[in-house]
């Protein structure tokens, strides 16, 4: 891991409607968070950004972090950490690392302190995370899992 996991943007379920909020990322960073068009109609029908009430969301390190898996998704693996979906490297100390954050997450344990609210532990509309510092995703959905593995084409052995 770069550093201690801080940035998490939450993911919650998508909404029916096919437009973004427009309040996801806050009025003040760029348009949609950075996301064009093309982007957010491949991400609307898996999962919807929650804002996150920080500028750290806004100006486009969403994007960058997801841009980055996608671009060494052949080194990425989904796997299950407790009750937790997980798209992660795919190296040993990595996850060894990444498994006591996410325990700590689902737990409400955190290891380290994060910019915003995780809220792993609760059972709401809230069912993914992204790390965009660290870039992996991990939720309590199983179907936001399997669509964004499909989706970036990562391999994921627990379809």
């Amino acid at each position: 891991m770069k550093r201690e996991p801080y940035l998490i943007q939450r993911l919650k379920k998508p909404t029916n409607n096919a437009a973004i909020n427009p309040f996801s990322f806050g009025g003040a960073g760029l348009v949609n968070g950075g996301f064009n068009k093309e982007a957010l109609k491949l991400l609307n029908p898996i999962f919807s950004f929650d804002y996150m009430g920080a500028a750290e969301f806004e100006w486009g390190a969403v994007p960058e972090s997801l841009k980055r898996i996608f671009d060494r998704k052949e080194e990425y693996i989904g796997l299950k950490i407790d009750l937790m979906y997980v798209i992660c490297i795919n190296q040993d100390d990595y996850v060894i690392e990444l498994t006591k954050h996410i325990k700590g997450f689902a737990s409400g344990k955190q290891l380290s302190k994060t910019k915003e609210y995780v809220g792993a532990d609760l059972q709401n509309d809230i069912c993914g995370w992204l790390d965009i510092d660290n870039d992996y995703f991990f939720f309590t959905d199983k179907k936001m899992f399997n669509s964004i593995s499909h989706l970036f084409g990562i391999n994921n052995k627990l379809k």
